[in-house]
């Protein structure tokens, strides 16, 4: 397999996990795109930071879910594409001195393995469309949550939201 296609199947599964723990912890979402812009290989768009830490716990978990599942897919994953992730984490944990930078790891890897299906499935669709808006990895999670065929859901979706 070519380095630029493993490349891409990596961001897949990390963007995928980003979006994917994000919905669970009722994170805002946004786009998601494995499409490359400047430095980055792709993006999960989501709420980000709160000014008085009420979510620093869960944009901590959301930082560490890229890797978490870029490193279910391939245990063999390199960190380094993370590393805007965990910087972003650090400095939440530095100002949060009760939180556990191995706890939340955990946490992470935990929430990772019980959402697999739904990651796999963001994942695949990136693949195919590079990019999702967040109506469509809403309606992909949901979709797989309630065990639908989830191209054939999707396609329909798409079609009736092309009437809107």
């Amino acid at each position: 397999m070519s380095n630029e296609i493993t490349y891409e199947l990596e961001t897949a599964y990390h963007e995928a996990g980003h979006s994917v723990i994000a919905y669970r912890l009722r994170l805002g979402l946004g786009k998601t795109t494995i499409i490359r812009e400047e430095d980055k290989l792709g993006q999960a768009f989501a709420e980000r930071p709160w000014g008085d830490g009420t979510t620093d716990r869960k944009q901590i978990i959301r930082s560490y879910a890229g890797y978490a599942a870029q490193k279910q897919y391939d245990p063999s994953a390199d960190p380094q594409g993370s590393n805007a992730d965990d910087n972003e984490a650090a400095e939440l944990l530095s100002v949060n001195p009760d939180f556990s930078e191995a706890q939340l790891r955990d946490e992470t890897s935990k929430m990772v393995a019980e959402n697999w299906d739904a990651i796999k499935t963001v994942a695949t669709q990136l693949l195919e469309d590079k990019t999702l808006d967040e109506d469509e990895l809403t309606f992909i999670v949901d979709a797989v949550d309630e065990g639908k065929d989830v191209g054939k859901a999707l396609v329909e979706y798409r079609y009736r939201k092309s009437f809107i």
